[in-house]
């Protein structure tokens, strides 16, 4: 029963989206549907902390497209190499980002609503 995953792996929930980014913190064994594997504490950037099996949720290492910097999320690497061209520092980025009203950034809300926000 080995885990394909260690601790510190950065993954994306294929099915959630808009979780963003997390990174595992905790692998303990578990058993599903009769089945033995693990199940992952993961941190996620927009959802907190989860509980996924590893058997059964759709993870997926979250490694930045090719040529982005180490370290920096999937979507500023996606933004710096595709056209859009933030002219403000990560940092001040970030902070309007914070900004955001619920109504876009609340991950209960449905993703289509959240864009109609935007």
């Amino acid at each position: 029963m080995a885990c394909e995953w260690s601790v510190g792996d950065r993954v994306r929930h294929a099915a959630r989206p808009e979780w963003g980014e997390g990174v595992v913190a905790k692998i303990t064994p578990a058993v599903v549907a009769g089945t033995r594997t693990h199940r992952l504490s993961i941190r996620f950037a927009r959802a907190g902390l989860k509980q996924i099996a590893a058997s059964v949720g759709a993870l997926e290492p979250a490694d930045g497209p090719a040529g982005s910097p180490p370290g920096r999320s999937t979507e500023v690497a996606r933004a710096a190499s595709g056209g859009i061209k933030p002219e403000l520092s990560d940092d001040a980025l970030l902070e309007q980002l914070r900004c955001l009203p619920a109504s876009v950034t609340d991950a209960g809300l449905p993703l289509p609503d959240r864009v109609e926000a935007a």
